[in-house]
Order: structure tokens, then C-alpha cells, then sequence
């Protein structure tokens, strides 16, 4: 939903009735868009929480899942040096510790797949829920504030003079940017 930037400028600026009803009507439109765009973000960040969460715990398949690529590439790379030293190798001792250390090297590698994408989860789903935090009360802040402004005017019936119409759109300036945000 988009909003009329003209909408929000009353055409004049000392006329309390008319500046109110201008930033009424803008804010009723930031709080719908506000609304739908939480909505929508709420809906697309459910599945990155669940899926970080997942691997914070460790929970063994959805670790698995994350990193089955590159366990895919691991195990590649070393069925193919296993395959080519079996080729190239002189016939004989050797090959059995080879081999062994060959499975040995590939476990450990597989195991630092899951450590490292555990912590990686671990540290995008703390910085993900900080931001989250962070954009929630700024926009908290935002809004009471131009509301404040807004009621303290017009219960005390003055006029607005242009610095309080700045701090007012600026309040509400900074919450339709925190809702673009998440386009």
C-alpha cells in the first residue's frame, strides 16, 4: 500500500485540525502497511528460525541436510584418491594403513562440516533475532512518539509550528523506512 507523500504535508502547516488529519490519515496507512508487512515477514522468517533453531540443537537430520553438498563434494574427493592410489599403488603392503587413515581423514572432515555449520547457524540466528529486536523498537519508538507529539498538540489545542512537523514526519519518516526495510 502505498502512501501520498502530498498526504502528509497539510497545505497549511499552522492549521491543527488540518496538519491532524493528514498525519491521521498517513498513520492509519503506515500502520496497515506496517501490519501487512509484518505479516509477510513473520511468515518468511518462521521457516529461517525453524531451520537455524534446528541446528543449533545439533538435531542430526536437519545438519545433515544443511550440509549435504559439500559432505557430497568430501566424499567425492576421497573415493577418488582412495580409487587412484588403488590403481597406482604397488601391489603389497601399506595400502591397508593407507586406506584406514584415508576413512579416518574423511570422518573428521565430515565432522567439521557439522561443527562449522552448527556454529554458523549458531551466529546467523543471533545476529537475525538482534536485528529483528533492533527494527521492533525502533519502530515502537518511532510510532509513540509521533503519536505523543500528535496528542500532546492537540489536547493543548496549539498551533504546530514547523520544527514540530519535522519531529512528527521525521517519526514517521523513520517507520515507513523500518517497514520498506523488509521489502
Amino acid at each position: 500500500m502505498a502512501t501520498n507523500a502530498g498526504a502528509l504535508v497539510p497545505s497549511d502547516p499552522t492549521n491543527v485540525g488540518q496538519g491532524s488529519t493528514a498525519l491521521a490519515t498517513a498513520a492509519g496507512n503506515l500502520s496497515s502497511t506496517g501490519a501487512s508487512l509484518v505479516n509477510e515477514g513473520q511468515g518468511g522468517l518462521s521457516g529461517v528460525f525453524t531451520q537455524l533453531s534446528q541446528l543449533v540443537s545439533g538435531n542430526a537430520s536437519a545438519v545433515n541436510e544443511a550440509i549435504r553438498p559439500q559432505a557430497t563434494s568430501v566424499l567425492k574427493q576421497y573415493d577418488t584418491a582412495r580409487a587412484t592410489a588403488a590403481r597406482t599403488a604397488q601391489r603389497g603392503g601399506g595400502q591397508a594403513s593407507t586406506n584406514e587413515q584415508s576413512y579416518l581423514s574423511e570422518g573428521q572432515d565430515l565432522s567439521n562440516l557439522k561443527s562449522t555449520a552448527i556454529t554458523n547457524a549458531r551466529s546467523q540466528l543471533g545476529q537475525l533475532a538482534a536485528q529483528v529486536l533492533g527494527l521492533g523498537v525502533q519502530s515502537q519508538v518511532a510510532g509513540q512518539q509521533g503519536f505523543s507529539d500528535l496528542l500532546t498538540s492537540a489536547l493543548q489545542g496549539k498551533q504546530m509550528n514547523n520544527s514540530e512537523w519535522a519531529s512528527i514526519g521525521s517519526g514517521i519518516g523513520t517507520a515507513a523506512m523500518i517497514a520498506l526495510s523488509f521489502l
